[in-house]
Order: C-alpha cells, then sequence, then structure tokens
C-alpha cells in the first residue's frame, strides 16, 4: 500500500476506560491545533525489511510507545500527514496529544519541572478523573537497506539481471548498464548516488549500443536507456516499480567471461559493433595460425587424423587453394600453425619433370 495524500490529515483517537490508562485506537477526522510539544527521547526505529507495512500498523506502534514512555495514559490522538509513509527511509515525527491523569503529571513537574508541553489545565472527564492534555512528539525511524547486498529469494533483494549493476539508493535501488567507465557496483556498501552520478550516468554521450538496454519495449523495459533511473517507479518495491526493474535488459558481452567464450582458448573474441548483429561476435586468430578460431569438436583419434589441416604454399604464407576454401567455408576449426606445401607456388619445372619434397620437405624437379 502507497502514501495517502499529503492534503490529509489522519487523526486517530485512542480513549480509555476508568478502569485502565492504555490507549485503544479508534479513528476520527478533524484537525489538531498547534502546541507546544515535548520530544520523547527515543526513536521507534526499524529496518525497511520490518517497518510497518500500513497506516494502522504505523498508528498501532506508536499509540504503544507512549503508553510505555509516559505514565498515566488515558487517550491518545496520534496526528499524522499521510505523504510519507510505509517503509520510506529516513525520520518522521509524529505529533500526539495526550490526555493524561492529572496526578501524574503534577508528580513528575514536582520533580523535574516538565513533563510535557499543551494545556496543563486540569478539568474532570466523564469519569469524574482530573487529567490534563499534553502534546508528545514521536521520533519514527526507517533505515535504508541496501538491496544489492540481498540475495533471492529475500523479499528485500534486488531485481536487476545480469549484465545490469545494482546501485543501492536511499530506500530503493536502480539497474545499471554496464560501460568502460562503470563496470560493477561501487565498493563502498555505504556508497549513495548523488544527483552528478546520475547526470554523468544518464548523459554519457559516448555509450555505445553495448552499454544501453536493448531499443525495443518487448526486449526490455526503458528502452535504450542507461539505467532505470527516472523510468522505473522509484520505489522498486512497488509492483510496477519491481516489475519494471526486473525487466530491464542490458545487452550481454559475449566476449567478457573467457570461461564461457565462444572462441578456441588460443584466439581473441573481438564483439561486433552492434549486439545485434548476428553473429555479434568474430574469434581471430594470434598471427602465424589459421583457423575460424572457434572450438573443435571433439573428435575421436580417427576423426583428428581425417581433420583437414591448413598448408599454406611454398613462400610460407600464402593459403594454398584447398586451404583457402576451407578458410572460407569457416570449416577450418581452433588456430592451428599451417604445414607448408613445398611444392604449392614453387617454380615449374622443365617438361617431363615433376616438383617433389626431400626429408627436409625443400622442394625440387
Amino acid at each position: 500500500m502507497r502514501s495517502l495524500s499529503a492534503a490529509l490529515l489522519l487523526l486517530l483517537s485512542c480513549a480509555s476506560p476508568p478502569s485502565s490508562a492504555n490507549a485503544a485506537t479508534t479513528s476520527s477526522a478533524h484537525h489538531q491545533p498547534a502546541q507546544t510539544c515535548e520530544r520523547l527521547p527515543s526513536s521507534l526505529t526499524y529496518s525497511q525489511a520490518t517497518a510497518p507495512a500500513d497506516v494502522s500498523a504505523i498508528l498501532r506502534v506508536v499509540v504503544e510507545k507512549i503508553n510505555r514512555d509516559v505514565t498515566g495514559v488515558v487517550d491518545v490522538e496520534v496526528a499524522w500527514t499521510g505523504a510519507e509513509l510505509h517503509r520510506r527511509v529516513g525520520e518522521r515525527i509524529v505529533r500526539c496529544t495526550v490526555t493524561r491523569l492529572a496526578e501524574s503529571v503534577v508528580q513528575i513537574t514536582d520533580e523535574e519541572d516538565g513533563g510535557g508541553g499543551g494545556d496543563s489545565e486540569v478539568k474532570i472527564d466523564e469519569h469524574g478523573r482530573e487529567i490534563v492534555t499534553q502534546c508528545f512528539e514521536v521520533p519514527f525511524t526507517i533505515l535504508d537497506v541496501n538491496e544489492c547486498t540481498i540475495s533471492s529469494p529475500n523479499p528485500m533483494a534486488h531485481r536487476c539481471q545480469p549484465p545490469s549493476i545494482c546501485i543501492n539508493t536511499l530506500g530503493s535501488y536502480e539497474c545499471v548498464c554496464p560501460s568502460a567507465s562503470f563496470q560493477s557496483s561501487p565498493s563502498s556498501v555505504d556508497f549513495i548516488p548523488t544527483p552528478q552520478f546520475w547526470e554523468d550516468i544518464t548523459y554519457n554521450q559516448h555509450r555505445t549500443p553495448w552499454e544501453v538496454s536493448y531499443g525495443r519495449s518487448s526486449e526490455s523495459s526503458c528502452p535504450n536507456s542507461p539505467s532505470t533511473f527516472g523510468c522505473c517507479d522509484d520505489d522498486g518495491h512497488s509492483r510496477e516499480g519491481a516489475v519494471c526493474h526486473s525487466t530491464f535488459r542490458c545487452p550481454v558481452d559475449p566476449c567478457e567471461d573467457l570461461e564461457s567464450s565462444p572462441c578456441s582458448s588460443n584466439a581473441s573474441c573481438q564483439r561486433a559493433n552492434s549486439p545485434l548483429a548476428h553473429p555479434n561476435y568474430t574469434c581471430e586468430c594470434p598471427p602465424g595460425l589459421m583457423g575460424n578460431g572457434k572450438p573443435c569438436p571433439k573428435y575421436n583419434t580417427q576423426q583428428q587424423q581425417q581433420q583437414q589441416q591448413p598448408k599454406v604454399k611454398y613462400d610460407g604464407k600464402t593459403p594454398t587453394e584447398s586451404t583457402k576454401r576451407l578458410l572460407d567455408a569457416g570449416l577450418l576449426c581452433g588456430c592451428t600453425k599451417p604445414t607448408v606445401d613445398p611444392c604449392d607456388g614453387y617454380h615449374d619445372c622443365p617438361s617431363k619433370e615433376m616438383c617433389v619434397a626431400d626429408s627436409y620437405n625443400r622442394p625440387s624437379c
């Protein structure tokens, strides 16, 4: 449940019968006059995960705290503007008008020369008790949870999908596509992004297509965006926010993880200019080696013997015609050092003679 309208002032009256000094909740809807209030020394403090989930739960714990910390409570009226409730990080002040037994107030006043702001005039209630009305402020604090450090299935865990990076914010989180200048989550668990941080992320003109989300709404929320900031609901735990963050998709760099590289171990993986290219990478063999750079199938011994090996001509670098056809067709896997065919490219032999190679692979006619 989200916050109520900021214009609404919700006032709960919590009255007790003559036999009890503790309050029980009922509701009304009138405005409370301005008063000088005393703030309770300790705060109601919760994490986002444990904070009261709705208005009634918040008001209940406030009333319970008044009954614990203040003596002689007869009635509690809790005034709360509904603009910021329910797991909203930060400190709020809940103002309460507390009706107390006059005898408890007189005792405290004598001892401390204080005991709460408000109307100290002694009145007689409908049960014949002497009462006074005072104002108290209850600090209500909700501490931020770093969703980026929590794993599923914890309900507070972030919903960013790899390779996007989770960034903790006050009360929520955002997902950011990795880039050349931003490749991992901030190392400090206390890191909170500034407006300048988001400006640098959002308006970086040097981002490539690999560093923004996919461009169609069917493929990603916030299409063509570097992050969910300013696009998804600020509350990543709301229904809309959870769906938006969980469907944000950044391109996966096929060459980033060496262990899962699509290329053979001695080839280098080069990604294409666009993640939408098919394929979106190429495998390049080192100088002096030939092949398509992709891993070879696992052959048995006989198949390995039949596997075509690359060959070069007499000059030691030009592929033979048969090798060139295999390379053009992508049929030479891996990266292999070619053998030299000494007679291919060797000068023409006289009539009735042919080129042969000796035991040192040297050509002659």
